[in-house]
């Protein structure tokens, strides 16, 4: 009798997502066609789950590296504009003189 010997299952967990109604139906749909056809949906769906992580991460780390490498720039901007000078000295006698809400100085 010939035996396979299959190495220890990762741990699962769940992770909830919410979705549209129409891909959630469309899910549905090839999750039944997967069972008529003899396939595992779920195991290719954790393979796409798990390629995509990959593949996110990888674009996550270029722009994270590209950030680290380009001083001067702002990571929270989406278009990487120059931070802007936060000393007092740099500010324009408009930004010296205004107060947030826009009140008069002497009255603020």
């Amino acid at each position: 009798m010939k035996i396979n010997v299959k190495p220890k299952i990762e741990a699962t967990d769940q992770y909830n997502l919410r979705m549209p109604a129409s891909l959630k139906k469309r899910l549905e749909s090839l999750k039944t066609r997967a069972n008529d056809l003899g396939a595992d949906f779920n195991a290719t769906l954790v393979g796409m789950i798990e390629e995509f992580a990959t593949a996110l991460e990888a674009r996550f780390d270029e722009r994270e590296q590209s950030v680290r490498t380009s001083p001067g720039t702002n990571p929270n901007k989406v278009l990487g504009q120059p931070t802007p000078p936060t000393d007092a000295n740099n500010l324009s006698p408009v930004d010296r003189t205004s107060t947030p809400n826009g009140a008069d100085p002497e009255r603020a």
